[in-house]
């Protein structure tokens, strides 16, 4: 048992309201029961990206998990784990996908190209866009390619929010080295520490640039498949999508300062990119799209065709 995550559902909520404040305002538009379901998830998912980032060697323990994921006696806000799991049906192997990607946050990260990009944000995000799926009972399982279109775009609206983070806390760099035009992680690490060097800054924000491009294709996609979901779900994933996405949007804005503070939205910022969802909403009575499956050409070799 973890007792540091073994709080009841109504603390684990208190504690999504303080740390998660995007999640918890987006959580905000759905029926109660699924608001508590999406809580034990999210837990869930603190719990392995805590142990991720704990300083110390924590392959073996996130090996432990990977192989016995089935039998661990875990609880998450109050409720026991693998009960959560086999009620919603969520298959394993989204799972181990999952701590795949955080078992990748143990060695030395440093990615090369998009490719290995793309699927490092399936694995630490598409697949909670799988799981929330299986929370949230879409009308078709073709629901899941846009959920994991989803996740991806917010993991690389985090990537780029994080560079320093990332750099100086974590010594990782996920912006891949294929766009950064020569920039290293020294260069990269000496700008976080404050020398200044305005060329190869400029090319971290070029390569920052680049990342939310890429993540607008995923926000785009993810967005489209939200009309099979019910209503209130779509109203809340949508919120959540558009919250995050306007991060991107204001680090553009203020000049990409990555170097400077993490860029938050404030609450009146979120409410007004929360009204633009409204005409996403009138989109469910049209046909149901296409997914777009050069989204997911570098997942081939990942993603279980068994999810759709």
């Amino acid at each position: 048992m973890i007792d540091s995550h073994d709080l009841s559902l109504k603390e684990s909520i208190s504690l999504i309201k303080l740390n998660g404040k995007s999640f918890y305002w987006a959580s905000l538009f759905l029926t109660k029961s699924t608001t508590e379901e999406a809580v034990i998830l999210y837990s869930f998912c603190r719990l392995l990206d805590d142990l991720a980032d704990q300083k110390g060697d924590k392959l073996l323990e996130l090996q432990n998990y990977q192989s016995s994921i089935s039998s661990l006696p875990i609880k998450v806000a109050g409720y026991s784990l693998m009960s959560f799991l086999k009620k919603h049906k969520v298959n394993q192997l989204v799972i181990k996908d999952l701590i795949d990607g955080f078992i990748f946050d143990q060695g030395l990260v440093r990615i090369v190209n998009k490719k290995q990009l793309i699927i490092y944000c399936y694995q630490v995000a598409g697949t909670v866009g799988l799981m929330m799926s299986s929370i949230l009972k879409p009308s078709s399982t073709y629901a899941n390619k846009f959920a994991i279109d989803l996740g991806i775009a917010m993991q690389l609206t985090n990537i780029a929010r994080d560079v320093k983070e990332d750099a100086l806390d974590h010594n990782r760099q996920y912006l891949p080295s294929e766009i950064f035009d020569g920039v290293n992680f020294q260069k990269l690490h000496s700008i976080c520490i404050g020398k200044n060097n305005e060329k190869e800054n400029l090319k971290i924000k070029n390569a920052i640039i680049e990342i939310l491009k890429i993540s607008d294709e995923y926000y785009k996609s993810g967005m489209n498949g939200l009309r099979y979901l019910p209503i209130r779900s779509h109203l809340s994933l949508g919120i959540a999508a558009l919250v995050y996405r306007q991060i991107g949007v204001k680090i553009i804005k203020n000049n990409i300062l990555w170097h400077k503070d993490r860029v938050y939205l404030s609450s009146i910022e979120k409410f007004f990119t929360s009204i633009k969802i409204i005409p996403h909403l009138f989109r469910r009575f049209l046909q149901n799209p296409i997914h777009n499956e050069g989204l997911h050409g570098d997942l081939k070799e990942v993603v279980n065709a068994n999810y759709f």
